[in-house]
């Protein structure tokens, strides 16, 4: 089920989020994404004002989220567990049903998240070195037809 996030869901996010992003984007020093756990925990507290965070749960718990600020996606995060069994694909087509038009950034190294977006309809609009990491990312876009 998708339902969007309460703030009693912050640390369990907070868990899939880093994990995720150690394991997805290994080519990145571990420390980025450690320096960074604080900033995200406290956007995610911003839930319902700036940002959207839907939560994929099953009996199990929460499983995975994406987050969405505006028309921007910044992240879709699924427990190692549950990859590959259709939550991130559920989790874009709700964030599709909210919005006319997406974006979002994604490494060119992460190989099959920007194969995944292409599959559900996004393009690269742009390339470009992320000044935070010096890796090149890809811009993606996605619109209602």
């Amino acid at each position: 089920m998708i339902r969007e996030a309460r703030t009693g869901d912050v640390d369990r996010l907070m868990e899939i989020w880093l994990a995720s992003n150690l394991e997805a984007h290994a080519f990145i020093d571990a420390q980025y994404w450690r320096r960074h756990a604080d900033t995200t925990k406290h956007a995610l507290g911003q839930m319902g004002a700036a940002v959207t965070v839907l939560v994929y749960e099953n009996a199990l718990g929460i499983r995975g989220f994406l987050g969405l600020s505006a028309g921007y996606i910044e992240g879709i995060f699924v427990d190692k567990a549950d990859r590959g069994h259709g939550i991130g694909k559920q989790l874009l087509a709700t964030a599709k049903g909210l919005r006319q038009a997406l974006t979002l950034h994604v490494y060119q190294k992460n190989a099959d998240a920007k194969r995944f977006y292409l599959r559900e309809g996004f393009w690269v609009q742009s390339t470009q070195i992320d000044p935070y990491t010096g890796e090149m990312e890809c811009e993606m876009r996605w619109e209602k037809r």
